[in-house]
């Protein structure tokens, strides 16, 4: 079908698409209410679900002071699940950290042999650490390394995290935007920054790694 150009060529609002959901920021409704009405007339079949309040099971609350919070208590209580956490009398040694040391392949270590998949485990905790909760971004990363040949002690690593969430579990992310309405971005790399010298010869040892955060409003 022929989309009219002027549709996407608008000043009055923003666009945030990921594949087939979005959420349409504008000053007032009666924007947001015309440009459904538009792309409704080139064919799309839009469902309009009101204020944004839950996006990607993401939840969005805007406070009293302008601010933003996103959390995923659902998606963390989906992950205490998985991991037997969640009961109320679950005994357990909670943590006030996810991660304590840098894992390696512990080849020595048994195979690991939960009732949970550990794969599936770190596709949840990824979700939930690049949406809001960067603080076990680090300990997540640990874990997702060794996703081909978990053992034992990697298990043990992401029951740690599942730990740690439990405890902040209503805990997330808070943007506070400054109003001026700028852009940066900034960016870091290093060369071979996990060579470890007594895995010298292993090539998983010698990686070079980057990374970068693009900032709008004073908020990432």
């Amino acid at each position: 079908s022929i989309i009219d150009p002027c549709l996407w060529l608008r000043k009055d609002c923003m666009i945030c698409l990921y594949v087939d959901d979005c959420i349409i920021y504008a000053n007032n409704t009666s924007i947001i209410d015309s440009f459904i009405t538009n792309m409704r007339t080139q064919g799309y079949l839009l469902q309009d679900e009101g204020d944004v309040e839950n996006f990607l099971g993401v939840n969005i609350k805007e406070t009293k002071t302008g601010n933003f919070e996103m959390t995923q208590t659902g998606l963390i209580n989906d992950i205490l699940k998985d991991l037997s956490l969640h009961l109320p009398n679950c005994k357990y040694m909670a943590h006030d950290t996810p991660a304590t040391a840098i894992l390696h392949a512990d080849e020595h270590e048994p195979p690991f042999k939960e009732d949970w998949n550990y794969r599936s485990l770190i596709g949840k905790l990824n979700f939930l650490a690049l949406n809001s909760r960067p603080d076990i971004c680090f300990a997540v990363h640990q874990c997702a390394r060794w996703c081909s040949n978990p053992r034992q002690s990697h298990g043990a690593a992401v029951k740690r995290i599942g730990k740690y969430l439990k405890t902040t579990a209503d805990k997330g992310i808070t943007f506070r935007p400054d109003g001026n309405h700028s852009l940066h971005a900034m960016c870091d790399a290093d060369f071979a920054g996990t060579w470890c010298k007594a895995n010298s010869n292993t090539r998983s040892s010698s990686l070079s790694r980057t990374g970068f955060v693009i900032m709008y409003s004073g908020v990432p």
